[in-house]
């Protein structure tokens, strides 16, 4: 009985989660939503348990290579060397869409590594991924609490991924002059943070695009947004209920190791966060 309100109330969720990211508020909208992606949902909804399950039976690599084949043709990569198996690592990328994660997760090999995510009710039914992530929520106090739960993480040895908009952000593949225009300083703050503790850690600076496609930029729900960075977000929802990207190779490029000691030089945390910023940025203008 307990295993069966558990599935409705992830299936809840997941109609909760959808409803946010598309944006219908009022009741006759969200009526509207749960009939027209009720058959995407429940696709979807089967498929995270079963990602949810190859996470507890083998390992979130794994489960991510699995999950990444039912929407995506696979990942092409450029220069993934001297990744350390163990010791500190934030891995920082830009956010394009919803199949990053999970093309970052199929080719990192470490059993550590736990990402940071935005408070969604889907997290909380899955007990695979709920080990593998830490939540950031909305409320400021509440937020610290789980920045120093990365602090903690890091301090033990362990991996981070962070996507440090923490939004979805524009596709470089198809936004070529408008990339990663704002970020958090959550990198800077860790970074001083950790400096204090005299933690030694590498940054591992990922770019991600070709997330998104054009069919789903092109969705007339999708248009139907006037503000640009809703369209992208509703695009990157429509892409998970269609499978629009089955042709499609997500492209990542992993710059060079930036060890921490090497970021005293810098005043503050904004510092610090934009030059991480620009390695990204760097390793586009590079293409």
């Amino acid at each position: 009985m307990n295993k069966i309100k558990s599935k409705i109330k992830l299936f809840n969720s997941i109609l909760i989660d959808i409803n946010d990211m598309i944006g219908f508020k009022s009741k006759l909208s969200k009526l509207f939503g749960f009939f027209l992606f009720l058959i995407p949902s429940l696709i979807f909804y089967k498929r995270i348990l079963k990602f949810d399950k190859l996470i507890l039976k083998n390992d979130i690599s794994y489960a991510s290579k699995w999950l990444l084949k039912k929407y995506y043709k696979g990942v092409e990569i450029k220069s993934i060397e001297n990744i350390p198996d163990k010791s500190p690592l934030l891995i920082v990328c830009n956010h394009p869409g919803l199949g990053d994660a999970t093309s970052v997760l199929s080719v990192i090999k470490r059993n550590d590594l736990k990402i940071v995510v935005l408070d969604k009710q889907m997290y909380k039914s899955l007990e695979g991924i709920k080990d593998k992530i830490i939540v950031i929520p909305e409320d400021e106090k509440q937020k610290l609490k789980s920045i120093l739960l990365i602090v903690k993480h890091l301090k033990e040895g362990k991996s981070i991924l962070l996507f440090a908009a923490g939004k979805i952000e524009k596709d470089p593949f198809f936004e070529k002059h408008s990339i990663l225009k704002e970020w958090a300083n959550t990198i800077g703050y860790l970074t001083i943070k950790l400096n204090k503790l005299n933690i030694n850690f590498n940054i591992l600076p990922i770019l991600i695009e070709n997330v998104l496609c054009k069919k789903s930029l092109d969705h007339k729900l999708v248009l139907l947004k006037k503000n640009k960075e809703e369209q992208e977000k509703s695009a990157a929802l429509h892409i998970f209920l269609t499978s629009s990207t089955k042709d499609q190779y997500i492209k990542l490029y992993f710059g060079n190791l930036l060890n921490s000691n090497t970021l005293n030089k810098f005043q503050n945390s904004q510092e610090i966060t934009n030059y991480v910023r620009e390695k990204i940025i760097g390793l586009h203008k590079n293409l």
